[in-house]
Order: structure tokens, then sequence, then C-alpha cells
């Protein structure tokens, strides 16, 4: 565990893990590889957080409209243009 927690390869307990690490921190290929993989981790992040905020946005409009125009849930997902595929799925969200 603690070759885990170390920021310095020289620190480390195991060779292998001290070579490993300093691949990916000290060779320009390995900072290459992990500067791509962080940045494909935050991209897919950023996506997801994107489509939540997209969904928690149509819950609330469908919500409102159910509330304030006294619509069922379907009527108010076609007021909102919601297509009928996804139609279930906000139904579902809707119960919860």
């Amino acid at each position: 565990m603690h070759d885990f927690s170390c920021w310095n390869p020289d620190d480390m307990n195991y060779p292998l893990m001290e070579e490993v690490t300093r691949y990916y921190k000290e060779t320009p290929e390995g900072v290459e590889y992990m500067c791509r993989a962080f940045e494909e981790v935050r991209n897919e992040s950023f996506n997801r957080g994107a489509q939540w905020g997209v969904q928690q946005n149509a819950i609330s409009n469908i919500q409102s409209l159910m509330r304030n125009m006294k619509l069922n849930p379907k009527q108010a997902m076609d007021a909102l243009s919601i297509p009928a595929e996804d139609q279930e799925k906000y139904a579902k969200m809707l119960s919860v």
C-alpha cells in the first residue's frame, strides 16, 4: 500500500512498481499516454454530466407542465417534444 501513495518513484519499495511509475511520469511516451488517458476520462465525465443536466432539465420541465397546466406525464412530454422512445425513461424517473 505504501507504493500506491508515493508520488516519487524513488520512495517506492517494489522495483516493478517503481519502474512502471517512472515510465508513466518521466518518459515522453508515458507522459503522453497518461495525458491522453486523463483527457478521455475528463471528456467522458463531461459528457455524462451534460447528459445528466439535460435529463434533469427535462424532468423539471415535465413536472412544471404537469403542475401548472394540469397535464398528465404523456401530455407534458408530448408538449415538450420528447421523442416517444425516451418517454418511458422519463416516466420512470418521474415515479422515483
